[in-house]
């Protein structure tokens, strides 16, 4: 049976299951202080992906993924992509900024193909 990719509000027990890849060398996340969702594959977390309002219609998000997402990364991009898709339509949004580090290119291009 395939696993699929699925989605949990994220609690603060999924930051201690989640293995960032390196390009979050020494990035360290306050949990109490995120909402986000945790996307799993299986049942393994994979990534926790969150943001906030920073104006109205405007979005600032983020994200922590472990290299584990290369596994399933169609699959993933389709589950963020149908997360997007609902904030856009449920909260008007008009516009979603990303932070993404300087050099790492996957991250480049998974938020320019979103």
């Amino acid at each position: 049976m395939t696993k699929r990719v699925t989605i949990q509000k994220t609690t603060v027990e999924h930051y201690a299951l989640l293995s960032p890849g390196p390009q979050h060398l020494g990035e360290v996340p306050n949990p109490q202080e995120l909402q986000a969702l945790t996307f799993f594959h299986g049942d393994t977390v994979i990534a926790i992906v969150g943001g906030g309002f920073i104006a109205p219609g405007v979005i600032q998000a983020w994200s922590f993924i472990s290299d584990k997402v290369k596994s399933c990364g169609i699959s993933f991009f389709k589950r963020v992509l149908q997360v997007v898709k609902i904030y856009i339509n449920e909260h008007d949004i008009h516009r979603i900024q990303f932070s993404v580090k300087r050099g790492y290119m996957d991250g480049w291009k998974f938020a320019h193909s979103l």
